[in-house]
């Protein structure tokens, strides 16, 4: 009978008494301090990131060039660990202006609606709309002179 092989990552996490993890996926940028990395899910849009303390990697390896291209690496995470998510945004009034965009703030939300839009949908409106976003993207009936 053929035995069986422990996965080095399983035994390595055995070793170590973890026994839950997060894992996250993307490409290594350099961190706060040399005790974090930042990690990035994309390299076409850099304004969103993951800052993640080395201390608190159990284990990291290359990811697969069919999941993500141009050296990515997939980062296993104590479940418990401390991460800070980053998130970058640019408001320049000239871009919202030309895509005829205004922003609402709703509570903790930021909503980017139509110039024009001051309500949601109503018990009247044609369309059943679950949310402000798909009212505004699906529904006429809202549009305001």
């Amino acid at each position: 009978m053929e035995e069986f092989t422990v996965h080095p990552l399983l035994a390595k996490m055995h070793a170590m008494n973890i026994t839950n993890v997060t894992i996250f996926r993307g490409y290594v940028g350099p961190g706060a301090t040399e005790e974090y990395i930042k990690l990035y899910s994309s390299l076409r849009d850099l304004s969103r990131s993951v800052e993640i303390a080395k201390a608190d990697i159990v284990h990291f390896e290359k990811t697969p060039e069919s999941l993500l291209p141009f050296n990515a690496i997939t980062i296993w995470l104590r479940k418990d660990a401390q991460v800070t998510a980053h998130n970058v945004e640019t408001t320049e009034a000239g871009v919202k202006k030309e895509r005829n965009f205004t922003e609402v703030n709703k509570g903790r939300l930021r909503i980017l609606v139509r110039q024009g839009l001051t309500r949601a949908c109503t018990s009247e409106c044609d369309c059943v709309c679950e949310s402000i976003c798909n009212c505004y993207a699906q529904c006429d009936c809202i549009t305001l002179p």
